[in-house]
C-alpha cells in the first residue's frame, strides 16, 4: 500500500483503538436517515463514516502510509464539525487521539 511510516506498533496499535471507537457515527446515522429533517445531514454523515472506516483499515496494515491516515483523520474531525452536531464531540475526541498518537 505504501512505504512504511516508521510509527512504533504501540502507537498504531493505540491509534487504531481509538479510531476504531470512532465510528459510533454510524449509529447516529441510521437513527437520522429516518428522520426527514435529518436527512441532509445523515446524507453527508454516510462518505464520512465511510472515510473513517476506510482509515481503520489502513491503521490495521502495517505497510500503510500512516501519515496520510494521520491527515486523513483531521479532515474527518473537520468534516464532523461541519455537521455541527454535539453527539460526534467523543468520536472527535477519539479521532483526535488516534491522530496523536501517529504524529506524536
Amino acid at each position: 500500500m505504501g512505504t512504511p511510516s516508521n510509527v512504533k506498533p504501540q502507537n498504531r496499535a493505540a491509534a487504531l483503538r481509538f479510531a476504531g471507537k470512532a465510528p459510533a457515527s454510524e449509529a447516529l446515522y441510521d437513527k437520522w436517515i429516518l428522520i426527514e429533517s435529518k436527512r441532509p445531514s445523515a446524507g453527508y454523515l454516510k462518505p464520512v463514516n465511510d472515510h473513517l472506516r476506510m482509515l481503520v483499515t489502513m491503521l490495521d496494515d502495517a505497510t500503510a502510509d500512516h501519515h496520510k491516515v494521520a491527515h486523513d483523520l483531521g479532515v474527518v474531525i473537520a468534516q464532523l464539525i461541519v455537521i455541527d452536531e454535539m453527539a460526534f464531540l467523543e468520536s472527535v475526541i477519539d479521532i483526535q487521539r488516534a491522530r496523536e498518537q501517529i504524529v506524536g
